[in-house]
């Protein structure tokens, strides 16, 4: 974690034996832009100067940070230059914190450098134990701890056109009317959807947002939280409500989209959706109609200087040093506004925040974010503006009392997207999962509505991401038949048409590895075996996708220092299972790794996801232990064509090709 250094201010003295340390300190702009520096609910070790009688001593401390206030200097602000050379940083902001420690002996030295280095921030854990407290308050309260049938009965809904257009199958269309009638009606409520892979469960959210927002006779305000427990899902979402930008224009609309994070974390397509950023460009937009004449000259020629450098770099070609200048004139054109708003330019931009916040018809944010302190300023219970409903993708994946924390902003109407058949929260410890402390609140809501009669929970079973051949097996095992193919993908035809669709490659590693081992070179060189064949087989065609799915972080990494050597294209990802959930791959390598302890994969919820990423090919790598002794995978062994041929026989399989090299030794013979 970085070290900051700091001046210490003050010292009070507060009741119940804790005293309270104020400290200031400078940050540069690259550190200001990526939010790092103390924030609020941030635990430091803390070191400073005493004195104890005559004695000077340094301390070291556990210290809670309380309070922070951060402000921009102006650009002849008078600073303390010999700190702010002692600390290396080139000024950009001051950050003023109060830190809450236990009282000792003496009295702080008021003046001195001290030491700060950030362990962790428990923010997290005060928003979620803030929702939980504030739940006695909800109007949802009935709903998360007595789920019944009357609470979640669903009444009929009319049939009638959808306000977008677009191909909805049946059950997403009675997915779509139910949760928007739930979300527009006047009581209290929870909707559940659960998407299997590849159902279309994010096509279904865009259509309820459209729906919620393109309702005619529309004249109240209405606002939509979307949340994810990650910020790439998040992005995700973004990045497809981004594209709805002609269908808002379409019916007269503007796409009043704000995304809430920092900049450092979110994907940079949506970065120009950024509250923060969002707020300055309007700030700027109001000084130009605002500033006297000679001011508002300078103004237009740095910002004419700003956009003409900002066209060349969006030219892919750009190099380096354009982007140094855009970069730079950027800098000028926001110095230059700065100079003009008198000392109050972090005042008008965070008013521009909670202006922006309260027309927003679409937030985006993580779960974790949704409730920060500009959230709860502006949609607290006291204030106009309220919340219609709050959307949580990937809802499973967030455990319950991650969920409750929309409830803090007002929220009385939650859809809950899902899968309980994927992946789950994480959790750290057994004991905490042995507790249920990972369990989502999806999840606990549905296991009170065991059998299908008056299961409120709305299952999309038409898939259309895999080939038929890949769908079945997780079709069978883990939704015990329920899903359908798609006309869309029985029919489909594609360079891919003359890949086999599913192969097990199943040869003995015994001698080859051992059983301690989290990575595995046969597997990895099969891995390269199998990407060359590919690669000759789909030659013709440099718009495909391959993913390489283990569970193991080792073997990720060594498949990845293998194909960087052999200069593989970006086309080719490689990761964990944990990581491809939410993705799709033309084709996916599956390489298990270990044998009849490989424990990983005996992961339901895990193997699901590793099984379903691929549309038209999917390949496992496995020792045939494994399919001996692990119960899921004796299944896969009696289900899928399993090849043990040599190699010439092997790759002809797969690529249907005869240009192979004549090798007829044995596939392990040959991949050792």
């Amino acid at each position: 974690k970085k070290r900051f250094f700091s001046i210490l201010q003050e010292e009070k003295r507060i009741p119940h034996k804790y005293t309270e340390l104020g400290f200031s300190t400078f940050i540069s702009k690259q550190d200001n832009d990526n939010h790092v520096y103390v924030k609020e609910d941030d635990v430091i070790i803390l070191q400073y100067r005493r004195q104890e009688e005559d004695v000077i001593k340094a301390k070291v401390v556990i210290g809670y940070v309380i309070k922070v206030t951060k402000r921009l200097l102006q650009e002849r602000e008078d600073v303390d230059r010999q700190f702010a050379k002692f600390i290396e940083v080139i000024p950009h902001a001051r950050v003023n914190f109060q830190v809450l420690v236990k009282s000792s002996p003496g009295k702080a030295i008021i003046g001195r450098y001290g030491k700060v280095r950030v362990v962790t921030s428990v923010v997290s854990a005060m928003r979620i134990f803030k929702s939980v407290y504030r739940l006695k308050d909800s109007l949802l309260q009935p709903h998360i701890l007595k789920p019944t049938k009357k609470l979640y009965r669903i009444p009929p809904v009319a049939k009638h056109a959808l306000c977008a257009k677009g191909f909805l199958n049946k059950e997403q269309k009675k997915a779509v009317l139910e949760a928007s009638v739930m979300c527009l009606g006047d009581l209290p409520g929870i909707y559940l959807i659960q998407g299997p892979p590849g159902t279309g469960k994010t096509t279904v959210i865009l259509h309820i947002i459209q729906e919620i927002l393109f309702q005619p006779n529309n004249s109240s305000h209405r606002c939509i939280l979307v949340v994810a427990p990650s910020n790439g899902a998040v992005d995700e979402l973004a990045i497809r409500i981004m594209g709805l930008k002609s269908k808002f224009a379409a019916v007269r609309r503007k796409l009043k989209l704000v995304r809430m994070g920092p900049k450092n974390v979110v994907h940079p397509k949506v970065q120009d959706y950024l509250l923060y950023e969002i707020a300055k460009r309007n700030l700027h937009a109001e000084l130009m109609n605002t500033v006297s004449q000679s001011n508002l000259k300078v103004l237009q020629s740095k910002y004419k200087t700003f956009v003409e450098l900002r066209e060349l770099a969006n030219n892919s070609s750009a190099d380096n040093t354009i982007i140094y200048k855009l970069n730079s004139a950027k800098l000028e054109f926001e110095k230059a506004c700065k100079r003009n708003t008198g000392g109050s330019y972090n005042e008008q931009v965070r008013k521009h925040e909670e202006k922006l916040l309260s027309g927003a018809e679409i937030i985006c944010t993580t779960l974790s974010s949704c409730a920060g302190l500009r959230m709860e300023e502006v949609f607290a219970r006291t204030s106009n503006n309220n919340i219609t409903c709050c959307i949580v993708d990937e809802a499973t994946q967030s455990n319950e009392q991650e969920t409750l924390i929309p409830l803090i902003l007002g929220v009385n109407k939650i859809v809950l997207v899902g899968d309980p058949k994927q992946l789950p929260a994480v959790t750290q410890t057994k004991e905490a999962k042995d507790f249920g402390y990972g369990k989502s609140l999806f999840s606990r809501i549905m296991s009170n509505f065991p059998s299908d009669e008056g299961n409120p929970v709305q299952l999309l079973t038409t898939q259309y991401r895999m080939h038929p051949e890949i769908s079945r097996f997780p079709n069978t095992v883990f939704y015990n038949g329920k899903l359908t193919n798609s006309n869309s993908v029985k029919m489909r035809k594609s360079i891919f048409s003359s890949l086999k669709p599913y192969l097990v490659f199943n040869f003995d590693m015994e001698a080859i590895m051992n059983s301690q081992e989290y990575s595995n070179k046969a597997e990895i060189l099969c891995v390269l075996k199998l990407l060359n064949a590919l690669n000759q087989k789909l030659a013709s065609s440099s718009n495909f996708s391959i993913g390489i799915i283990t569970p193991y972080n080792h073997q990720r990494t060594k498949i990845r220092e293998e194909l960087e050597l052999r200069s593989f294209g970006s086309n080719v990802t490689v990761n964990t299972v944990d990581s491809f959930q939410g993705q799709e791959k033309d084709v996916i390598i599956m390489s298990c790794v270990r044998e009849s302890t490989n424990n990983f994969l005996t992961d339901e919820q895990r193997l699901n996801v590793a099984l379903t990423r691929a549309r038209h090919a999917l390949y496992i790598i496995g020792s045939s232990s494994l399919f001996k002794s692990s119960g899921i995978f004796v299944l896969l062994k009696s289900r899928f064509q399993l090849l043990n041929k040599d190699y010439n026989g092997l790759t002809e399989q797969l690529i249907k090709c005869k240009a192979v090299p004549s090798v007829k030794a044995g596939i392990t013979t040959v991949l050792i």
